[in-house]
């Protein structure tokens, strides 16, 4: 009965994984959504990995888990001290508790409960990623249905780009791994060439960045693929001036352009004249006092009903337009440090894995680009607070802990088993003489 238990958990675990990014959500009336069956799954996993455990609710004890408890309960105690003496945005500030608790449930169930090999983890993000870009595929080029920008009209939304990026990446590593000529190699060529346009043509300047992140970090850990790339670019532009594109390229380069030169050409970018103002109209709010600068406001910037001038025209700002502004605006810079320090150990992490794993080396690898590329976009965008997304964020942090301590262990034990033999060799010899 609880190997039965067990097979279906690391069923609903494979579910999971598959369907991880997938637009799966339920809005609210008041704002914001939630990836109802992303946690749906996720619960059912969580009461049958405490069927299984004898451990029962146990929280394992290490640095990151405790990172991440200090996040909830500093999150959790500043929304509750702002709530009272801010009555008015009360609802708001519910809101934002319960997207905390859902942070960490994903990280307690992936680091407590989930034991899974990184390449079954990457596969499996990997086939679902790719079905849901075949989907936007069929909407874009045979329903010509499209996402209304700023900028114009593009294949997905801005925060899209994301995945999409963690898409590019990691069917490369797959390609890489897989038999030369197989089926597989085939469908995760072809899944990588979908992730390329899709990146290529989200006109989108975060977008753009991943993308150069990406493409330069392949390049650089598989450098015997540099002619093969190269030959792979040439091919789709050609592709697309065949087919008569050639203006959608036009509007591609304009953006990659004005990515290098963000500061000093803002002023003729409306999107990136939108941003630094709106930074600006946070900085000098949260600067009214020290409190507000080291806490925030435990609100996000749609509370306030702000309206800049922009190009002589007033427009209405309902979103930070990055990730790290919207967490000085509601938690303050202690806030900032401690998502920073997040980043920092899933990078950190991921790099000795990539040491110590050599096995799965180029998934870590490859994961550590993705993952820096997100803290990147970060300052651009605010993934993190797309439901999909930010559960999906903590769920591989998870993963990746459980397996950081457990092959720290091993690594440990084996040094110390090899000082024994060598303390025993030396015993030996002494003995001998």
């Amino acid at each position: 009965m609880i190997l039965q238990r067990h097979n279906i958990t690391k069923l609903f675990v494979f579910i999971y994984l598959l369907i991880a990014v997938w637009p799966l959500r339920i809005g609210f009336d008041g704002g914001g959504s939630i990836a109802v069956v992303q946690m749906l799954v996720l619960f059912i996993i969580f009461t049958l990995a405490i069927a299984n455990s004898k451990d029962s609710l146990r929280l394992s004890v290490d640095f990151d888990s405790a990172l991440l408890l200090v996040m909830l309960l500093y999150a959790i105690l500043n929304i509750s001290i702002h709530g009272i003496f801010d009555s008015e945005n009360i609802p708001s500030q519910q809101r934002s508790l319960i997207a905390i608790l859902f942070i960490g449930l994903p990280f307690y169930i992936s680091r407590n409960f989930i034991n899974i090999d990184i390449k079954i983890v990457v596969k499996m993000t990997v086939y679902g990623l790719g079905l849901l870009m075949l989907y936007n595929l069929f909407i874009y080029y045979i329903e010509g249905r499209m996402h209304y920008s700023a900028t114009g009209w593009r294949m997905v939304n801005q925060r899209d780009s994301v995945f999409i990026n963690y898409l590019l990446l990691l069917s490369f590593s797959l390609i890489k791994m897989t038999r030369v000529f197989s089926l597989r190699y085939y469908i995760f060529n072809a899944t990588f060439f979908i992730a390329f346009l899709f990146m290529l043509f989200s006109y989108s300047k975060g977008g753009h960045l991943l993308l150069f992140i990406s493409i330069v970090s392949i390049l650089v850990i598989n450098k015997n693929t540099a002619k093969l790339f190269f030959i792979f670019v040439a091919t789709i532009f050609l592709v697309n001036i065949a087919i008569d594109t050639y203006p959608a390229l036009s509007g591609t380069f304009k953006k990659v352009e004005l990515l290098f030169d963000f500061v000093s050409r803002y002023d003729s970018d409306g999107s990136s004249m939108v941003r630094i103002e709106t930074w600006s109209w946070i900085l000098e709010h949260v600067s009214k006092s020290i409190e507000l600068f080291l806490f925030g406001t435990g609100n996000s910037i749609y509370i306030y009903d702000v309206s800049l001038n922009i190009f002589g025209e007033r427009v209405d700002i309902a979103t930070s337009e990055s990730m790290y502004f919207d967490i000085i605006l509601r938690n303050g810079f202690v806030g900032l440090i401690i998502q920073l320090s997040i980043f920092y150990r899933v990078i950190y992490i991921l790099i000795k894995m990539s040491r110590i794993d050599i096995i799965n080396s180029i998934y870590y690898k490859h994961l550590m680009v993705f993952f820096f590329g997100v803290s990147i976009f970060c300052i651009f965008g605010t993934p993190l607070k797309s439901p999909e997304f930010g559960i999906f964020f903590y769920f591989m942090y998870g993963i990746l802990v459980k397996k950081y301590n457990k092959l720290k262990l091993m690594t440990v034990a084996q040094s110390i088993s090899k000082k024994n033999i060598i303390s025993e060799t030396k015993f030996i010899k002494v003995s001998r003489v």
